[in-house]
């Protein structure tokens, strides 16, 4: 459209109608690209890999938190001055522990395997999906009382957050 409007202006300045301007694009020089069917595998296999990675610590903890009520635990270190904060607090510094370290093997174990992705994009890529299952152990505690049960369902729903990976 440019090309078109700047034609038609050429051509009433100059008064020739056969003035034009040729509209010309150059290609850029490409790298030639390679179809790795590994990586492709791979970037499929990942999400399981990291379901599969964080299944003990979240059955842990739920099962850990849940049981502090279901013993009554908690109530007995409320009862004797202890406030919400610091008891959330030492949850999520347990878990922010374990996180780190399962992050750091997973990253260590797959950076050969994705070596064109960025190192910090990966890195974190693993560690915010640890954290964000910290949220789902504290939605799921708080729904039950029976420390198995509470466990068990947490892990049914990293499973299901794992298909809704592959379906989506």
């Amino acid at each position: 459209m440019q090309n078109w409007v700047a034609n038609t202006i050429l051509k009433r300045r100059t008064g020739i109608d056969t003035a034009d301007i040729v509209d010309m694009t150059v290609p850029m020089p490409m790298k030639p690209t390679v179809n790795d069917s590994f990586k492709t595998i791979c970037f499929m296999v990942l999400p399981l890999l990291m379901m599969v990675a964080w299944v003990p610590m979240v059955y842990r903890t739920t099962y850990r938190i849940t049981q502090e009520k279901q013993l009554k635990t908690k109530e007995s270190m409320f009862m004797m001055g202890l406030k919400p904060f610091p008891y959330w607090l030492s949850w999520f510094t347990y878990y922010l522990i374990g996180t780190t370290i399962i992050s750091i093997l997973m990253f260590v174990t797959l950076l050969p395997v994705f070596y064109t992705v960025g190192r910090g994009i990966l890195f974190v890529q693993i560690f915010l999906y640890g954290l964000n299952l910290f949220g789902i152990i504290l939605a799921v505690q708080s729904l039950f009382t029976n420390a198995r049960n509470s466990a068990v369902v947490a892990v049914t729903v990293n499973l299901l957050m794992f298909i809704a990976c592959l379906l989506g």
